[in-house]
């Protein structure tokens, strides 16, 4: 939890995810590790002086994508290239696993909140506790 990576409001979240993945709660630890993740990248981004807003159709901003997070150079600077391409295969690309975007559109069947998702998710957290300030 000292990464910088992780907001001071959302480590409660972060803290239930892991109580429920040692818990075999694997349901529950993705769908509360996943956003965290994704709001983890998008605050390194943040840190290292990146955009993280887009223009939208109605002249407005939006966020970036988490795919167009993991893309930004700060990430690739912070993780070598193969693991950024892991988190790519298994958050947001759809040749890969695409957990992300299958979860958070409500597209995955419930055999697929097993021991195996939530372990990766989980070690993508324990990469982002790694982060830390120069």
């Amino acid at each position: 939890m000292s990464s910088p990576v992780f907001d001071d409001t959302k480590r409660k979240i972060i803290s239930r995810g892991i109580d429920a993945f040692i818990a075999n709660d694997y349901i529950t630890s993705i769908h509360l590790l996943v956003p965290q993740v994704e709001a983890a990248i998008r605050t390194l981004v943040e840190l290292s002086g990146g955009v993280t807003l887009k223009k939208n159709k109605s002249g407005g901003l939006q966020l970036l994508t988490f795919d167009d997070l993991l893309r930004d150079d700060a990430v690739s600077k912070c993780f070598n290239n193969d693991t950024v391409f892991y988190f790519r295969g298994l958050l947001t690309d759809q040749r890969g696993w695409n957990v992300r975007n299958d979860v958070c559109h409500g597209v995955s069947p419930i055999t697929s909140f097993d021991y195996w998702v939530a372990d990766r998710v989980f070690h993508v957290l324990l990469c982002l506790a790694q982060v830390k300030e120069k």
